[in-house]
């Protein structure tokens, strides 16, 4: 799984070079809620995100990497076996993300490219419904994850009520992953039948709530077990 890992990682940095062969020199970089190009700028200044991921794998590489240490301190097989499994969801979801922003940056960089000969600012582009489409995507493939783990400090529902035993732990994570593939198939089908104006503050506030409700929940069954 490691050697997939660091692949996926560079693998957009490979992309990116690749693309900026067949670019001029300066091309688009970002578009206003209308979807038009509001800034133009270096073809180079598309390495950010290749050099970002990068910089999160690395992060996420070093937080796995003293999980493995911690697994022999473990008193019982049974928690070894939990921080082992817990190393694991990491994992997955950092190739999930990995995958995510490939898929991203191949679109930009194609949005980019086909923008980049149009003498005129005022150019129609779907790259917010896309980026928004594909986030939809990633909250319902995490939301399958989350009821995977078991209590850490590193993924999952994390909140003072949540960690506060196994019982908490995993009903709020079932939970949680349920309000989370519910509130990305949401994204998805606002980001089909809005306009780029209103899709930023629908699917924010689709964020926001789904938040609350997560937190809410989180503190009820934490209450109920304190009864």
């Amino acid at each position: 799984m490691k050697k997939i890992i660091w692949s996926l990682a560079v693998l957009p940095a490979i992309v990116t070079a690749v693309a900026l062969k067949y670019m001029p020199d300066t091309v688009p970089l970002h578009y206003n809620f209308a979807g038009e190009i509001d800034r133009w700028g270096s073809k180079y200044e598309h390495f950010l995100m290749p050099v970002f991921l990068i910089v999160w794998v690395i992060l996420m590489q070093v937080i796995t990497y003293f999980q493995e240490k911690k697994i022999e301190d473990e008193p019982t097989p049974r928690e070894q076996a939990s921080r082992r499994n817990n190393i694991k969801v990491v994992r997955i979801v950092t190739i999930v993300f990995e995958i995510f922003w490939l898929i991203l940056i191949c679109w930009i960089l194609w949005t980019s490219k086909e923008n980049a000969n149009i003498e005129t600012a005022q150019v129609s582009t779907s790259i917010g419904q896309f980026i928004w489409i594909a986030m939809g995507i990633l909250l319902v493939v995490i939301g399958n994850i989350l009821p995977k783990s078991r209590m850490n400090s590193v993924v999952g529902v994390r909140t003072t009520w949540s960690m506060y035993n196994e019982e908490t732990w995993s009903k709020s994570n079932r939970f949680g992953g349920i309000v989370l593939m519910v509130t990305g198939v949401a994204m998805v089908i606002a980001s089909l039948i809005l306009k780029e104006s209103t899709l930023f503050l629908a699917n924010i506030g689709l964020m926001v709530l789904s938040s609350i409700v997560i937190l809410v929940y989180t503190y009820k069954v934490f209450a109920n077990l304190k009864k």
